[in-house]
Formats: structure tokens, C-alpha cells, sequence
């Protein structure tokens, strides 16, 4: 068994071919998304990112509670998250690397997609939508990291 593979250019051709083939009696054909020209990044390179984005999530749930935003009515802006992170020595080579707007524009995206969307830990005002606070599960999360950094 060999496999082909063509690259074309639009999606008409792609379905022309596949026509074509399939009329000649070809019956596993089938197509996909072309790959990256660089290929599949390194899965050393994955697995940073994946611990850099864990501890971006990890410092604004812990800057939610340092804050004391556990409640609808104690939300905080990114503003006021990005200000706390600033005063951890642990986000400072964040800082030294990307400007205050990129980090608060970071933490408002991840704040409300993957900390709220994806895991349910915090929620936003819907008229505000950069204002943040922690959810009952929330509030766990952060307990288990407390536990965490003592162990």
C-alpha cells in the first residue's frame, strides 16, 4: 500500500481531485488541512509553554485572592491583577519581557476563557467584562496551592 499526497492551492481543486480519483475507483481518498511548513513544534517546546501558561494561571487565581475577590461584589479589574502580579518576584522576567498592556490584555483572555470558560475557577461581570472575581471552585483551587507551596 502506498500513500500520495498533492498539495493544491483551492478548495475546488481539492474536491475536483478527490472526484477524480473516485471515479477512477479509489476508494480511500480523503483530504485534510495542509501541515506547517516547520512541522509539529518539539514536545520540549509544548511542555513550556503548557508550564508557562500553569503558572500564569496559578499567579492570577493567587492574585484574586490576595485581593479578596471572592464574590460578584469584591470583583477587581485586570488593572488591579496586573498591579498585584507586578509585586510578585516570580512575574518579573514576565514583566521585563512584555509591556503592562500585553500583560493585561493576557490576563483578561485567560482570565475569563481558560480560567472560566475552560476550568469554571472565575467569573466576570458580563457589563464589565474585564472585572473578575473567584468561584467556589475557585476558592479550592487556590486552597490546593496554598497546599501546595508549603509542602
Amino acid at each position: 500500500m502506498y500513500e500520495v499526497k498533492v498539495t493544491v492551492s483551492t478548495l475546488d481543486d481539492a474536491s475536483k481531485l478527490i472526484r477524480s480519483l473516485s471515479e477512477l475507483g479509489y476508494s480511500k481518498v480523503s483530504m485534510s488541512q495542509p501541515s506547517s511548513p516547520l512541522g509539529s513544534p518539539p514536545a520540549e517546546l509544548l511542555d513550556r509553554a503548557r508550564a508557562s501558561l500553569n503558572r500564569l494561571n496559578d499567579w492570577i487565581l493567587r492574585s484574586l485572592d490576595t485581593l479578596e475577590a471572592a464574590d460578584r461584589i469584591h470583583g477587581v479589574t485586570a488593572e488591579k491583577i496586573v498591579a498585584t502580579l507586578r509585586k510578585m518576584p516570580e512575574t518579573n522576567a514576565m514583566f521585563n519581557a512584555r509591556g503592562e498592556g500585553i500583560v493585561s490584555r493576557t490576563v483578561s483572555m485567560v482570565a475569563s476563557s481558560v480560567l472560566g470558560d475552560k476550568f469554571g475557577w472565575v467569573s466576570c461581570d458580563k457589563s464589565h467584562p474585564r472585572r473578575f472575581w473567584l468561584t467556589p471552585n475557585g476558592l479550592q483551587r487556590v486552597q490546593s496551592l496554598k497546599g501546595e507551596s508549603t509542602e
